[in-house]
């Protein structure tokens, strides 16, 4: 058996991030609430890190901030993925927009390939892991 995704740490946001995200979760799902750590506990005082579980609305959530943010053109995001396994991986996902595809769906399969989230059941209804 695959080891599945249960939760995404996300590094380098800063506060209007966490906002926007927790805000996303709310909306998606009301049972999912985020974990905010202080950026300091992980030696960068300025910045603010988010841990979520891993789940569907996960996904929807960061990728309706991405769309949010998209006049950047060109969003990079760090995190660490914890496993089912208990196992910790280190992942960054790129997400660059364009014109041309189809944005959601583009913005989605960005997020799951890029912080290696192929083992998120498809079904998932947002439930703790």
């Amino acid at each position: 058996m695959t080891a599945e995704p249960v939760k995404i740490t996300l590094f380098d946001l800063d506060h209007a991030d966490v906002q926007d995200i927790s805000r996303q979760l709310a909306t998606q799902t009301p049972g999912l609430t985020p974990e905010q750590i202080p950026g300091s506990r992980y030696g960068e005082p300025t910045m603010l890190v988010l841990a979520v579980a891993c789940a569907t609305p996960t996904i929807h959530a960061l990728a309706a901030w991405a769309m949010k943010n998209r006049r950047k053109q060109r969003i990079e995001l760090r995190a660490k993925v914890l496993y089912s396994d208990g196992s910790e991986v280190d992942r960054s996902a790129v997400l660059s927009f364009s014109e041309s595809d189809a944005p959601d769906a583009q913005v989605i399969k960005q997020l799951i390939d890029g912080l290696g989230l192929q083992g998120l059941p498809e079904g998932d209804d947002g439930g703790n892991p």
